[in-house]
């Protein structure tokens, strides 16, 4: 303000100074006095401050909110389903962040308004405040992440999976299926029937069915008598070749006459409801198209294994496709000749889990062939010169109840004197047991082939006759066990051991009570008191196996361990160490006991709740079978596999147990089964292995974490527990004379397979020679005996996770003596290393019973919901699918806060706002 003398102005008015000079242009409003600019300055303080922080930001609160609910409400009315939904308004924290920091700007943005009143003009003014309150609405909105959405029906047709059975037993040609049965295959084939005598063949299915000759001659056809009869005569002729027609075709061929025939085939009949899916099973299962179909049944050779029919297979195929539309069935043709389950009870589990009906075709017939077979022929792979093996077989004889049947045993081996064993049997029932006695075999492999007679009226005439081998060795099976005291494992494994005449035992037991009783102690307290050989490398050199039980430190010191290594390293020894509860193997600190063991990390378990205290074979962890377990020899507790798996799956389980994670170099026999969250599969099974294997130089080391093995012998005696030991001790032998050296160790799983049955060669290499030849080749050469013009070459190939071992595969359907030669590529070995083999005929349990079973295809088909059919009555599929189409609801989601416009639309704000600003000179 200038200085002015207010008294004189208020009294006197403006004089003439004031009125000349710079400040005449000033106006009178101009002068104040210092009390009237406060009190104008604060009302109009008063004022701004109304405007800039209450009514500015209340008018963007009221515009924000307007706007987020005209957004949604526009979209939703003009669109439908469609919703534009803002996902930060849920965010309460978020939310309240937002508010404040848009208020506050606005706030801003308002005392900014007032400052740039001063230099601009009305209208401008507020155009800048729209365009910065539009800026910061923008941005308001857009950090509430505004979706837009919306949702709409989507139809699919579902999927049918067309499950086929190729299994051997659809091979078979139904010569002696009733009449009835024939009628309905030749109506289902379109034969015989139309829509005119569609009555007249049911008729003559029903009284066929109940045992009575049709009628073939309806009273309204015709009166006269000599024309009914040759109407009747001619309609009786043309059934007869019909049912002729029908003898002729084999199960596969009138399924695949009642799938692909045109005009009615299956796919025809479902055509505008599903989309059907076609796949092959057997004891596995191939998805097919309807091209690979037809091929499948021209030949199905290698496609699926056809020695066994699991009829849950489709079950794995349907869960395992993929695609948008749905599986709303299975349909199953079969003749429900299912052998993989042993039980109903695993059977029905199965399907009782499935998520979509099941429904089940018939094929084949129900009655059962008259047929003579060798169902099942018991035998030991290995006895010794002096034994007398038994024989034991299980004849099936369907239809021949009451006939006398002679069943001989002849040797197939030249030269060898055996003179053939003949035995008559009278069956009773379905089955017949015989036993045959061998006697005088003199050292080598003897070949044998047990028959019967082809009877004329058979079903089959391939079943009747089954070859088998067995070798002879001349030698005992030297054993040693120690142990540091007489636990329950040790003097059960003693006993079942030296009761075996063919092995020669040795024991020591460190540790043992002596009353004075007894000149010296019942087993010798020392490893000095048992024989070895004198002029050896190790004291252990004679033994072909030697068991380690629960051992101290200061019983079996370094020394001994040094020359224990020794013999399974140079030796080709098997030293098979068991767990302990007192000490072995986790209070022993030898590194070279750490070095073989199969195992590391090992950890307790011990069971002692109350569920302990159940029966044997209910408490405890139960032991669980690897694949690479299964094809030891000393698993099998029963020649059936699937009988085998239901014995393991049944013994009495371990109340305690050390269990280890195997190392690099080690194979998984057995594990505990998976717990809630374990991991499954092969690398589960790697953590939690109980008995496992590995190789070490030229021999091999056994671990097996549990102390209880006597526990198998509850309710049976000593028939498992006595065979896996037997076995055991049996399979080590043949190892030690197994072919090998240094480098590697080469041989088959087993001794003795079956056609069609899967050869596996494996070979075992020191990991320093794997490490000098990285990219090593190795192939097995396979000649039968008297034919070595015709080798087969086997690639053996790197095992994944198991590094050490190569491991090939053969299927061969020719029975005899094998021997497979190894062959590594630029690499010259020692010496030959050759493996020696047989392969037996044997009946499949396919062909065991060739009769259809309509019960269990019933029985799938209930658990389901399905619904069980004949051939003949395909017509009634389409009714299953008609509400096949399944309805989805989907949602879509557009997000706008991150669209492209939402940029746009910024920046059209922001720079006009700045060109406002630059053209009317602002800052």
């Amino acid at each position: 303000m200038p200085d002015v003398e207010w008294s004189s102005f208020l009294a006197h008015g403006p004089s003439e100074r004031y009125t000349q000079g710079p400040l005449a242009k000033v106006s009178l409003g101009t002068f104040r006095s210092p009390a009237a600019e406060l009190s104008v300055e604060g009302v109009l303080f008063t004022r701004r401050n109304l405007f800039t922080f209450v009514l500015l930001p209340l008018i963007f609160l009221v515009v924000a909110l307007a706007a987020v609910g005209i957004l949604s409400a526009v979209g939703q009315h003009m669109y439908g389903d469609w919703r534009l939904v803002f996902v930060g308004w849920g965010r309460t924290s978020r939310l309240v962040t937002l508010w404040t920091v848009s208020l506050l700007s606005v706030g801003c943005i308002g005392v900014l308004f007032s400052y740039e009143q001063k230099l601009v003009s009305r209208q401008l003014g507020f155009t800048l405040l729209g365009l910065r309150m539009c800026l910061i609405l923008t941005l308001f909105l857009t950090l509430l992440e505004p979706v837009w959405s919306w949702t709409y029906d989507e139809s699919h047709r579902g999927r049918v999976l067309i499950a086929v059975d190729v299994s051997e037993s659809m091979d078979t040609k139904d010569q002696f299926a009733t009449r009835a049965e024939k009628l309905r295959w030749a109506r289902a084939l379109g034969v015989v029937g139309n829509d005119q005598n569609a009555e007249r063949i049911e008729n003559w299915i029903t009284a066929l069915e109940a045992g009575e000759e049709p009628q073939y001659v309806d009273e309204s056809e015709t009166s006269d008598p000599q024309e009914r009869q040759r109407l009747e005569q001619a309609r009786r002729e043309n059934l007869e070749g019909v049912f002729q027609q029908m003898e002729s075709l084999s199960r596969k061929e009138i399924l695949q006459r009642l799938l692909l025939s045109e005009p009615n085939s299956v796919a025809q009949r479902l055509d505008g409801l599903v989309f059907p899916e076609y796949c092959a099973f057997a004891s596995d299962v191939a998805i097919a198209d309807e091209e690979e179909l037809k091929k499948l049944f021209e030949s199905s050779d290698g496609t699926v294994v056809r020695g066994r029919t699991d009829m849950t297979q489709p079950l794995v195929a349907g869960a395992g496709g993929e695609g948008e539309s749905p599986l709303v069935g299975i349909i199953v043709f079969s003749d429900g000749r299912d052998n993989a389950h042993s039980t109903p009870q695993q059977f029905s589990s199965r399907f009782a889990g499935s998520v979509v009906p099941v429904h089940t075709v018939l094929i084949g017939s129900e009655k059962v062939p008259k047929d003579l077979a060798v169902a099942n022929v018991e035998h030991p792979d290995k006895v010794f010169e002096d034994d007398d093996p038994l024989v034991q077989v299980t004849m099936r004889t369907s239809g021949f109840a009451g006939e006398q049947l002679q069943v001989r045993l002849e040797s197939t081996t030249e030269g060898d004197g055996f003179e053939p064993l003949i035995q008559q049997v009278t069956p009773t029932g379905d089955l017949a047991n015989l036993t045959f006695k061998l006697s005088d075999l003199p050292e080598g492999r003897h070949r044998f082939r047990l028959s019967t007679e082809v009877k004329p009226e058979e079903t089959r005439d391939d079943n009747n006759d089954r070859e088998f081998s067995i070798e002879v060795v001349d030698d005992l099976a030297k054993v040693l066990v120690l142990d540091g005291e007489g636990r329950w494992e040790f003097r059960y494994i003693e006993a079942a051991l030296r009761r075996d005449e063919r092995i020669e035992l040795n024991t020591v037991v460190f540790e043992q009570p002596y009353m004075g009783v007894l000149p010296k102690n019942f087993f010798p307290r020392s490893l000095a008191d048992v024989p070895h050989a004198p002029d050896q490398p190790s004291m252990f050199s004679d033994y072909d196996a030697i068991l380690v039980g629960d051992v101290r430190m200061l019983q079996l010191n370094l020394d001994a361990w040094k020359q224990l290594d020794r013999y399974v390293r140079e030796e080709g020894g098997t030293l098979i160490l068991t767990a302990g509860k007192q000490a072995f193997p986790r209070n022993n600190t030898f590194d070279i006991v750490q070095d073989l063991l199969p195992v590391e990390n090992l950890r307790e378990v011990n069971l002692t709740n109350a569920l302990q205290m159940a029966p044997p074979d209910r408490r405890g962890f139960h032991l669980e079978l690897t694949p690479d377990g299964a094809l030891q020899p000393m698993f099998q507790l029963d020649v059936d596999p699937i009988k085998n798996e239901n014995i393991w799956s049944t013994l009495p389980g371990h109340t305690w147990g050390l269990i280890g994670e195997a190392k690099r170099t080690a194979t998984v026999w057995a594990a505990t089964p998976p717990q809630n969250g374990e991991e499954i599969g092969l690398e589960g099974e790697r953590k939690r292995a109980v008995i496992a294997q590995q190789y070490v130089g030229t021999g091999q080391v056994v671990w097996m974490g549990i102390d209880s093995t006597w526990r198998w012998r509850f309710r049976v005696g000593d028939q498992y527990h006595h065979r896996f030991w037997g076995q055991l001790i049996r399979w080590s032998v043949d190892f030690k004379a197994s072919s090998g050296n240094q480098f590697v160790r080469f041989g088959v799983t087993k001794p003795e397979y079956s056609t069609g049955e899967q050869i596996v060669l494996r070979t075992q290499w020191d990991e320093r020679f794997l490490q000098q030849h990285p990219n090593l080749k190795v192939q097995a050469v396979i000649t039968k005996s008297g034919d070595d013009e015709s080798p087969v070459t086997i690639d053996l190939t790197q095992q994944e996770g198991q590094q050490l071992i190569f491991e090939g595969r053969h299927l061969s359907d020719l029975a005899g003596d094998y021997a497979a030669r190894l062959k590594v590529e630029g690499v010259q070995l020692d010496e030959e290393l050759v493996a020696e083999f047989s392969v037996n005929k044997t009946l499949s349990a396919e062909l065991q019973d060739v009769s259809a079973n309509r019960g269990l295809l019933e029985q799938a088909a209930q658990l389901t919901g399905g619904r069980f059919l004949m051939p003949d009555q395909l017509d009634q599929l389409p009714e299953l699918f008609q509400e096949s189409e399944e309805v989805t609801t989907k949602m879509e989601e557009v997000p706008i806060w991150n669209h492209w416009l939402v940029l746009i639309l910024f920046c059209l704000f922001a720079t006009t706002e700045w060109v406002l600003r630059k053209i009317n000179g602002l800052p």
